[in-house]
């Protein structure tokens, strides 16, 4: 029995689920914590700016190379069903 296909299954989907680990934790560095309730209602105040926020392109475009990889795997299986 050829075991090859399952194996790329879960190559990929270990590459996918490390993609998505590495986009979550990404996402969470750039967050901005929202200010508790009670505080927005005594004292108004303006937005923060979000140009703070950094991505690292590089990492979000391999996320993202994955991603793709992964749905074209699942494509070409779907078809050959």
């Amino acid at each position: 029995m050829d075991h090859q296909p399952k194996e790329l299954r879960q190559a990929a989907t270990q590459a996918f689920h490390e993609s998505l680990d590495l986009l979550q934790e990404t996402l969470k560095q750039n967050e901005i914590p929202q200010p508790s309730e009670s505080i927005s209602k005594n004292k108004p105040h303006p937005p923060e700016p979000q140009n703070n926020l950094s991505f690292d392109l590089a990492t979000f475009e391999q996320a993202v190379a994955d991603i793709e990889k992964f749905l074209e795997q699942k494509q070409s299986e779907n078809a050959g069903e």
